[in-house]
């Protein structure tokens, strides 16, 4: 009896999570398994003000989705002059940049006010999508992505380096 109320509070616990997942348009594309796995290695996470979430050139790989709160994507330019990429709130994600192209990240995310976020194991999130051999996650980052492109944010400008060093533009 008693592993099977605990087995209930434990699911109890869980369902808001799964409930979390759910509302995000890059999972919008998975299953009930396949979030139900994503649930396992998702964990929320709260940081303050002024805390840096993710930082330029790290070479981690976790997504991250915005709960509530406000966090500001930056970088440099070659000045040396900060620049504002992206600001992102409650149901925007960040990070699946690193996920998608396996680099290092292109800019720092730093908390703007207090923040909730779930964060989500990129590499584990990649060996789901290759269990249930599924594109969807991909495509569906990809598409995210070109809406923040036709607003000229973070993607376009992380690429715009790179570009820089490999055509040698002036």
């Amino acid at each position: 009896p008693l592993n099977g109320i605990r087995k209930y509070v434990i699911k109890k616990l869980s369902e808001p999570l799964l409930e979390k997942l759910k509302e995000i348009p890059l999972f919008s594309c998975l299953s009930e398994q396949e979030l139900s796995e994503v649930e396992k290695i998702t964990s929320e996470e709260t940081f303050l003000k002024n805390n840096v979430i993710i930082r330029e050139a790290d070479n981690t790989t976790a997504l991250y989705v915005m709960v509530s709160g406000k966090a500001v994507a930056t970088g440099s330019d070659e000045d040396g002059k900060q620049i504002i990429f992206n600001v992102f709130r409650k149901g925007n994600y960040f990070g699946e940049m690193s996920f998608i192209d396996k680099e290092p990240r292109c800019a720092t995310v730093t908390a703007g006010t207090k923040i909730v976020v779930l964060r989500i194991s990129g590499e584990k999130l990649r060996n789901i999508a290759d269990q249930y051999e599924s594109d969807c996650l991909l495509n569906s980052a990809l598409c995210g992505k070109a809406e923040i492109v036709h607003n000229l944010s973070l993607s376009i400008l992380c690429f715009i380096p790179h570009y820089h060093q490999q055509f040698h533009l002036s």
